[in-house]
């Protein structure tokens, strides 16, 4: 998945490259678990 990481106010929100909002997370190594488990 193509996607954004943005660091806002202590934590990551993912954006699609689109700009649509999928999820936040509490760190960035946290969101890009997910990702993974989304893409498994």
């Amino acid at each position: 998945m193509d996607c954004v990481i943005r660091q806002v106010a202590g934590h990551v929100e993912v954006y699609s490259r689109s700009g649509v909002f999928l999820f936040s997370a509490d760190s960035t190594r946290e969101a890009m678990q997910e990702l993974r488990e989304e893409l498994a």
